[in-house]
């Protein structure tokens, strides 16, 4: 009987039963929602820093999140290494530039980051086996998981990064995260001839535009 009058109310006005049944399982659909993003906001966000060789991380007081980390004068950077607990310390610098193909066509933002290869800050093979490509003039790696609309990411290719042209010496494997739709990695004197406003002890040179990030992996 109990099961009986259950079904009549139910079926009695099929409109609110439909409704209910659709509220329940918006309710249910935004928990599976929360857990996605539980999940790959940690892993996204820490993508690059879990595949980084530091104990300590400087960074600037400025900082928000990865694309927006600011920097902070190179000299705080050398106080760390004076210290007698720190083995090494080394600069890892970031940028964001417009890259696009020589022949023209859209411009689109790529993320870049500018480093010493022989300092090895990143625990990724396919970076470490190319030090020497890094070390080219001019020649970036891109990370394998560039977006499709960058183009071929194929070595040789040329491309212009901030309206420098650059040639792809190869590429990595590890992921973007929440960079953007890609990324490049440069030595630092590559950086700076992509990024002429900046300077290695972490000031503008005046009139230039605010720029990020200056980090720096200690091991």
């Amino acid at each position: 009987m109990p099961l009986h009058i259950a079904w009549r109310i139910l079926t009695h006005q099929k409109g609110r039963t439909a409704l209910a049944l659709g509220g329940i399982f918006i309710a249910i659909l935004l928990i599976f929602v929360e857990l996605g993003f539980f999940i790959a906001v940690p892993q996204g966000g820490m993508l690059i820093y879990d595949h980084m060789r530091f104990d300590l991380l400087v960074a600037s007081n400025k900082y928000i999140f990865q694309a927006e980390s600011w920097q902070f004068p190179r000299e705080r950077l050398a106080e760390a290494g004076r210290n007698s607990g720190v083995a090494q310390a080394s600069p890892l610098y970031f940028g964001g530039a417009k890259w696009q193909d020589p022949g023209g066509g859209l411009r689109l933002d790529i993320a870049v980051f500018g480093f010493d290869p022989q300092a090895r800050p990143f625990t990724v093979a396919d970076i470490e086996n190319q030090t020497a490509v890094l070390d080219r003039p001019d020649t970036v790696l891109v990370d394998s998981q560039t977006r499709p609309l960058f183009g071929p990411l194929q070595s040789g290719r040329v491309v212009e990064l901030n309206d420098r042209r650059v040639t792809i010496g190869g590429d990595y494997v590890l992921g973007t995260g929440f960079l953007g739709l890609g990324v490049v990695l440069a030595n630092e004197a590559n950086f700076f001839r992509l990024f002429p406003n900046r300077r290695p002890e972490g000031r503008r040179r005046p009139g230039s535009r605010r720029t990020r990030i200056a980090r720096s992996p200690a091991e």
